[in-house]
């Protein structure tokens, strides 16, 4: 990646015009559910999204699983320019080990990136001992719990791809046949207790769909009754002698995040958490009712704990008990920051910088939004705290404590353009750790300072 970073860089520099860039980058913080605050030791790695008008550059945590000796981050990372064209990777990183490998590697030269990126999704089941890790549909890679990465060989016969649900004990399990560019499928009735290496062999039951559907995901209801859903549309299945006949439509549905559960089903979409009750009796679901609702929300794999922002405070939500269950104040966040939720941790994309403006790659003088380091640091009792803005904007800049309480208002008005410095005393307040936090239009960003006394 620092090759492709550099060789970009050059082409830019060659080009002599000027680039616009904008976007954001931050923090990855790992939260634990019970935290008072958050502490430096919570970062745990970095993300950025930023445009040029000739290209962008976009990482972000997509997910994250556990064993039970390792925990695993991962990360997708996406960028564009004239030369390269659209490059996407997704890497896996051991949060204990540090170990840092790339597991899907896909270059797309003639697609659009909105209609290739929702194949790129990371998808985690429980297999045997280990966990699968899906980075997408025909990349698939087993990691055990001695932390070894097998990515099982593509050739001309059936390789395990996914598994997709369970009927009673057993899994249904993708196999998937890639000849000549063409790819043919089969569904499997299987234990995995040789996983990752399943092959297809005489006592194999295959599963045929009345439809010839191709499931995603698969949830047994009753005895002989399935809820399926194709990646578009959930619909009913009987299933009878190794075949799933189809009963009626469900619903239609998008998003790959739902749970069945204790006749419940769950489903997240939108920033919307819906809650489904199934009726054995007359097979059928009761009316959508919302549980949680956050452009920020995100729900654990299980299904069990949300997590959401609201005003600059981390929400973690017992789904099972119906409660919020600790609040958390955490500056700079962002607006609409991402969150993924593995309990009993939650990692947060903070929003630490926001880049915008227009720059010259020959004259690199224009402003931009920008916090700088306040000096000195520690202090006592006064330090100075200096930030740059591109245009007139409203610019409030405060100071709050580790609880998240307001203890001082440096700035509270209108500004030009320019480059600003601001006297801070802490005379009053008993020394600690510190936040300050700008406000000016949408740029939002945040520093710590230490009173030392």
């Amino acid at each position: 990646m620092k090759t492709y970073f550099l060789l970009l860089i050059c082409i830019c520099f060659l080009t002599g015009t000027l680039t616009a860039q904008n976007g954001y980058e931050g923090n990855l913080l790992k939260v634990k559910f019970d935290a008072a605050s958050i502490s430096p030791g919570d970062t745990i790695g970095n993300w950025e999204h930023i445009s040029w008008s000739n290209g962008y550059t976009w990482s972000e945590f997509t997910d994250h699983i556990s064993t039970s000796k390792h925990n695993y981050l991962f990360k997708t990372i996406t960028s564009f320019n004239p030369v390269m064209y659209d490059r996407t990777e997704v890497r896996i990183l051991n949060e204990n080990t540090k170990a840092d490998r790339q597991i899907s590697y896909t270059i797309e030269v003639d697609k659009p990136f909105h209609e290739y990126r929702t194949l790129l999704f990371t998808k985690v089941i429980n297999a045997n001992k280990g966990k699968w890790v899906i980075s997408n549909l025909y990349t698939n890679c087993f990691i055990t719990d001695n932390d070894s990465l097998i990515i099982p060989p593509h050739n001309n016969a059936y390789n395990f791809v996914t598994a997709v649900g369970k009927i009673n004990s057993d899994y249904i399990a993708v196999f998937e046949k890639l000849d000549g560019g063409t790819r043919d499928y089969k569904l499997i009735l299987t234990d995995l207790s040789n996983a990752p290496y399943v092959m297809i062999d005489s006592s194999s039951k295959e599963i045929i769909f009345s439809d010839k559907i191709l499931p995603v995901k698969v949830a047994q209801l009753s005895q002989n009754l399935f809820l399926v859903h194709d990646g578009s549309r959930m619909n009913l299945y009987e299933f009878c002698n190794n075949k799933m006949i189809y009963h009626r439509k469900f619903m239609d549905l998008e998003s790959y995040r739902w749970e069945y559960t204790d006749s419940t089903l769950y489903i997240f979409r939108n920033g919307n958490l819906e809650k489904y009750s199934f009726s054995s009796r007359d097979t059928s679901f009761s009316q959508q009712k919302i549980l949680l609702s956050s452009s920020s929300l995100a729900i654990d794999n299980g299904f069990k704990y949300a997590a959401m922002i609201i005003s600059d405070s981390l929400k973690v939500y017992s789904i099972d008990k119906k409660c919020i269950i600790n609040s958390i104040c955490i500056p700079a966040i962002g607006t609409s920051p991402k969150l993924v939720v593995d309990s009993p941790y939650v990692y947060i994309h903070q929003t630490t910088r926001q880049i915008t403006g227009v720059e010259d790659n020959d004259n690199n003088n224009s402003l931009r939004f920008e916090l700088g380091q306040n000096y000195p640091n520690p202090f006592n009792p006064s330090t100075t705290i200096s930030y740059s803005i591109p245009k007139k904007s409203i610019v409030e800049l405060k100071i709050y404590d580790m609880l998240g309480r307001e203890v001082s208002t440096l700035i509270n008005k209108m500004q030009n353009a320019g480059d600003y410095k601001v006297q801070f005393n802490g005379s009053s307040l008993p020394s600690g750790i510190y936040i300050y936090t700008i406000q000016a239009g949408e740029y939002r960003t945040s520093k710590k300072l230490t009173l030392l006394k």
